[in-house]
């Protein structure tokens, strides 16, 4: 697969790369029946319903015999966004889900960008018992405040209790949580991919025929002539503040953790998926192409709902996918490794970061176990 002008629709991504549609020009799918997806979307810009039905149009839903996804639009805490500002996210994330599964109930949860908002968009999602949520958002462990944290991680707790998968980008600064942890030579991970109980989703690239490890990051010079860290790269590492879930710790005992002395600790991400730029996303009149691990979090939501309406049509209940993962994904080969690149960040005068690298066998701080072998992936799901 390579990289053209104009992008690839999340469809062909999903069939080029994964082989989840059988098709060579892959018909629209009829996933996500009686699904219900939530979508966390902290964007600062006023969220279009009338746009994203004319991507969804343009994509050839609507047509012979297909239906246009149902998006339910929920501002929470008085939030309905600003004119003007950017929402590419949540339109990343509504296309991507809504192609997959575009039978399915999607809410975009909408707030603004803080960790109060955040915190309370979770919630109200999994008390919603969303079957499956997706979150392209994230911070630094390090500077996320702790009684936001206590509220994220008791509700993940929850849905993971209730069988609920949480597909949570890793972030998009390789090695480091942020772009401002990079100037202060830090390491870390964000929240919440750091919570042991979601499916934290980091990121890969295609400069030739096989899927390396998401990796652009450089030095520039902005405008000021001061130095600064552009492009990106798949978040990952190991969380200072969690400890690696029982189902992780066998494939992590060969992580080097940096800091070192962190060798129990969870680590990010546990799966990924194409994150380049490759994504063409439309907005009615134009397209976009862009990417991110944000771009992952959805597409691996959108397999899990794939699976689930699935099993929900053998009256099969759902669960996590995560754990489920793990288990099952090296004997009945779910995934395919990612065996080259890392999430190394380049160095400048005041500090060296380093970084980790993919590794030929257990999981890898930047690119996890591996991305979907799409055909054995739903098969297995579906039948468990």
């Amino acid at each position: 697969m390579e990289k053209k002008q104009n992008g690839y629709t999340p469809l062909e991504v999903a069939h080029e790369l994964y082989g989840l549609f059988n098709s060579s020009r892959p018909e629209l799918p009829q996933y996500g029946r009686d699904v219900k997806i939530g979508i966390i979307a902290l964007d600062e810009g006023v969220i279009d319903l009338s746009i994203i039905h004319e991507a969804f149009r343009q994509y050839g839903f609507g047509e012979n015999g297909t239906q246009i996804p149902k998006i339910n639009l929920l501002p929470l805490n008085g939030w309905v966004g600003k004119e003007g500002c950017h929402w590419e996210e949540a339109r990343m994330d509504i296309e991507i889900l809504g192609s997959l599964c575009p039978l399915a109930t999607i809410n975009v949860y909408h707030s603004q960008d803080s960790q109060y908002d955040f915190a309370s968009a979770i919630r109200t999602a999994v008390l919603d018992d969303c079957d499956i949520i997706s979150i392209s958002w994230g911070l630094g462990e390090d500077v996320f405040e702790p009684q936001y944290l206590r509220i994220i991680e008791e509700y993940l707790l929850k849905a993971d209790k209730a069988g609920i998968t949480v597909c949570v980008a890793s972030g998009d600064t390789g090695a480091c949580a942020s772009k401002a942890a990079y100037w202060a030579c830090d390491f870390g991970v964000q929240v919440p991919a750091n919570i042991p109980t979601v499916l934290a989703c980091g990121g890969t690239q295609i400069p030739s025929k096989e899927e390396v490890v998401w990796n652009t990051l450089r030095i520039g010079i902005n405008d000021e002539g001061k130095q600064v860290l552009v492009g990106g790269a798949s978040g990952g590492g190991v969380s200072q503040l969690f400890l690696s879930p029982s189902w992780q710790s066998s494939f992590a005992k060969d992580v080097n953790p940096i800091p070192p002395g962190l060798q129990s600790g969870r680590v990010v991400p546990d799966v990924c998926a194409l994150a380049a730029p490759y994504y063409c996303i439309h907005d009615g009149e134009r397209s976009d192409i862009i990417g991110g691990t944000s771009a992952s979090a959805p597409m691996w939501a959108g397999i899990t709902g794939m699976i689930m309406s699935e099993r929900f049509a053998r009256e099969k209940d759902r669960f996590n996918l995560c754990p489920w993962l793990y288990k099952n994904a090296a004997q009945n080969n779910l995934l395919s490794g990612v065996y080259r690149g890392s999430n190394v960040v380049p160095g400048n005068v005041n500090c060296q970061p380093d970084g980790y690298h993919a590794v030929s066998r257990g999981i890898s701080a930047c690119a996890g176990i591996g991305v979907p072998h799409g055909p054995n992936l739903l098969n297995a799901a579906i039948g468990s």
